[in-house]
């Protein structure tokens, strides 16, 4: 199911969800809806759980997890698959070999849009590095597929089933409240001066997960459809706000770039840091309400190195970007290109 409203498209994809569910159950270190802690060792049968305590890890970077593992779990079938399991089976053959342009090929509107979204050395780090860290890569793939595909047969086909209307009620909900009176990608390129690169933002809603939004890669994010209206479209403006500025990335000769390159890791924290307060600043204009709980506390260091040069933005004497590059620079030094 798919509804577009507006410049924001929600989908409740069920295979997202099935993906993410998988995660929440055999790693009770991420973050996740609090069902799971009560419900997650009836729903992997002990073989599964075994395959993946012996062949994957999520490292987490605050709440974020972009490690190769959650690359091949999750993002990667994620943006690829639609909404069925055969779709699911098809993303998985052609991730087979770790080549990217095998698979990107077969999507072209999403090989477009990645191409929009990063540089294709940063797209070949991602994808193909990732993968050669796996010995076994085609026969992991085939097991991960059959633990899928028994998982939805036995257990999750009913359980989607049993939480869709809730979803859908909130993609209504959210609707009313925000997206119909607030054209969100419009704001955030009138205050920033950037172009939002994609012809929408997908918003997949998911249960499994409590984090607030688990990038899908390109023009779409995983958000929990059960946390507050309020809570949520907090984190949607705010993901907006970070794929509209990753975007100047894949402009080749930028500063930006060329930060990615050096200290990715570093740069995104500045970037999510930048988001954070352009959240702020567009809806305290708009009187909207936001609620970021303890977002703030966890880029303390990076919104200080920004709020040196925020003047100097707001005067029109450095561009948006610059704010980056310069908080980069107030923090760790000059780049060294």
């Amino acid at each position: 199911m798919n509804r577009t409203l507006k410049e924001i498209s929600f989908s409740c994809n069920p295979m997202v969800n099935l993906l993410l569910h998988v995660v929440c159950c055999f790693d009770s270190s991420f973050p996740r809806n609090p069902v799971y802690e009560e419900k997650a060792q009836e729903w992997l049968l002990p073989e599964e759980k075994r395959f993946f305590e012996q062949n994957f890890r999520l490292e987490q970077t605050g709440k974020v997890s972009s490690t190769a593992n959650f690359a091949l779990l999750f993002q990667i079938p994620a943006y690829f698959c639609s909404s069925t399991l055969g779709s699911l089976r098809d993303v998985f053959e052609l991730m087979k070999g770790g080549k990217l342009d095998v698979l990107k090929d077969h999507f072209p509107e999403k090989k477009a849009f990645l191409n929009a979204y990063m540089p294709e050395k940063f797209q070949r780090s991602f994808f193909e590095e990732s993968m050669k860290r796996f010995k076994n890569l085609d026969e992991t793939i085939d097991i991960y597929r059959s633990i899928l595909e028994s998982v939805y047969e036995r257990f999750y086909r009913d359980y989607w089933r049993s939480i869709l209307l809730e979803m859908e009620r909130k993609a209504k909900s959210l609707n009313e409240l925000y997206f119909e009176k607030y054209s969100v990608i419009a704001l955030w390129e009138s205050k920033t001066r950037l172009k939002y690169p994609y012809p929408k933002f997908v918003v997949e809603l998911a249960d499994p997960i409590a984090t607030l939004g688990t990038s899908l890669m390109a023009e779409r994010d995983a958000f929990s459809y059960w946390l507050t209206p309020e809570r949520i479209f907090t984190i949607i403006s705010h993901e907006v706000g970070t794929h509209t500025i990753i975007q100047a990335n894949s402009l080749r000769s930028s500063a930006l770039a060329i930060l990615f390159e050096e200290d990715s890791e570093r740069t995104l924290r500045v970037v999510e840091a930048l988001a954070y307060l352009t959240n702020l600043a567009i809806w305290r204009d708009e009187k909207v309400d936001l609620e970021y709980g303890r977002f703030g506390e966890f880029f303390k260091k990076e919104t200080e190195a920004l709020q040196v040069n925020w003047n100097d933005y707001e005067l029109g004497r450095i561009s948006y970007i610059d704010l980056v590059v310069k908080a980069h620079e107030t923090l760790y030094g000059p780049s060294i290109n």
